[in-house]
């Protein structure tokens, strides 16, 4: 599954649509101006998904992943100069223009390339973390 993207919007924290190869808007992300640190995930018809949030009183560089209704359901950490899960399964190589997760997911230049349909939440929410956690 591909995700058309416009790279601008994500870093300037713009509404960031994600399109299917059609053109179909399937998702959006918008940075959520009340709570600092926090972008929040739509799907089609305006139905927040997800949300993800920067911990600024971690020790370290955390962006937690909840679901709509604040179940937290996981998060990315900046450990050792990567980027890792909270779990130490997934590790993201590379930067917000380009890199990966092997076996989940691609960014590459505005397209986000998911290797599992099923997965396309969690690739959301790893995507719009890389912005908050380098804030």
């Amino acid at each position: 599954m591909k995700l058309i993207f416009q790279y601008n919007d994500l870093v300037t924290r713009q509404k960031t649509e994600l399109l299917n190869e059609e053109g179909v808007l399937l998702y959006y992300g918008i940075y959520d101006f009340s709570y600092k640190y926090r972008t929040r995930i739509f799907d089609q018809e305006g139905i927040e998904v997800s949300y993800v949030e920067k911990q600024i009183t971690a020790e370290r560089d955390t962006v937690c992943f909840y679901a709509a209704d604040g179940t937290k359901s996981g998060a990315l950490i900046r450990k050792e100069g990567k980027l890792v899960s909270e779990d130490g399964d997934l590790v993201y190589e590379g930067d917000l223009r380009k890199g990966k997760i092997e076996g989940l997911m691609e960014v590459s230049d505005g397209c986000l390339k998911i290797e599992k349909e099923e997965e396309v939440l969690k690739c959301l929410q790893i995507l719009f973390s890389l912005v908050e956690i380098d804030r």
